[in-house]
């Protein structure tokens, strides 16, 4: 980009309202802006992020490109505000497909979880979580990639490294 119409705050609008109070010009990515906002973006909120103006090198300038996003911001989960549900028989309930899988669910309304460090173990090796939950939010645990075709149709799907045997009956396996 070329850098005097990528450094000019006016080229850039935020809605809900804001404005960029400073631009910068990425020293490493000629591609990259770095924006500091005159209002700091509130967790929750839908952005739309609007550019006009801005030049490459060649002259062409940019109208009106518009590009929306949500802004979460994790936290850490408190006891019981994620619920796990786990299925590991081979003679699943009927309209539950035929894999070995935990389901969990953030029981909050207003709050984004990152499970990344969370772990999910059956008193044996623990597999790793690697996923954000957003407020009344569902993912399924699973490792196998057949496992996870299956599942695919119920939900949004985070693999796992390694997923622990699932006992059909006794000690349930843990999320913490």
């Amino acid at each position: 980009m070329e850098q005097a119409t990528a450094e000019e705050e006016n080229n850039y609008c935020i809605i809900p309202f804001n404005s960029a109070a400073a631009v910068v010009l990425d020293g490493v990515d000629p591609a990259l802006v770095h924006l500091t906002l005159a209002i700091a973006m509130q967790n929750g909120n839908t952005y739309s992020i609007t550019v006009n103006g801005v030049e490459d090198l060649a002259g062409n300038a940019v109208r009106e490109r518009s590009n929306g996003c949500d802004l979460f911001i994790p936290e850490v989960a408190a006891r019981r505000s994620a619920q796990q549900r786990h299925h590991g028989g081979p003679s699943p309930v009927v309209g539950l497909p035929d894999a070995e899988f935990v389901e969990i669910h953030n029981t909050t309304a207003d709050k984004t979880f990152d499970l990344a460090g969370w772990t999910y173990s059956d008193g044996g090796q623990p597999a790793h979580c690697l996923i954000i939950l957003p407020p009344g939010g569902f993912a399924i645990l699973t490792d196998d990639a057949a496992n996870a075709v299956r599942v695919r149709g119920f939900g949004t799907v985070a693999p796992l490294t390694s997923l622990p045997s699932i006992n059909n009956d006794g000690d349930p396996p843990a999320i913490e």
